[in-house]
């Protein structure tokens, strides 16, 4: 096995781990968070897309060991290009929301004296 066929299986292999593992997590925080407010799921459920994501992407890395066809690299390329894209997303959306709640809950504390 070549180092590049090795590096294959190991996305393979670890992307479908961590696939199903981030469905059912996300599964779970989006049941979970439902109940408080319908935007309480929504991480639970960016969490399901980006493991529909992974997983494919661990798909696409087995039909690459088998096949050695361009185009099943570029649908591995789109699909976990589509996994950074939605965590950056998802980190920025956090961060920004962090330091809006922070300044409210500033001005609520210097506001009280």
């Amino acid at each position: 096995m070549d180092p590049f066929e090795k590096h294959l299986k190991r996305i393979h292999v670890w992307g479908r781990v961590l696939g199903i593992i981030m469905i059912i997590s996300g599964s779970l925080y989006a049941l979970v968070g439902l109940p408080s407010f319908l935007i309480g799921a929504a991480p639970g459920v960016l969490m399901v897309i980006m493991g529909v994501f992974i997983f494919k992407t661990s798909t696409s890395a087995q039909k690459a060991m088998e096949s050695k066809d361009i185009h099943v690299f570029a649908v591995l390329f789109d699909n976990y290009g589509r996994v950074l894209m939605i965590g950056s997303i998802t980190a920025i959306v956090t961060i920004g929301l962090a330091v809006v709640f922070m300044a409210i809950f500033s001005l609520m504390i210097l506001g009280s004296f």
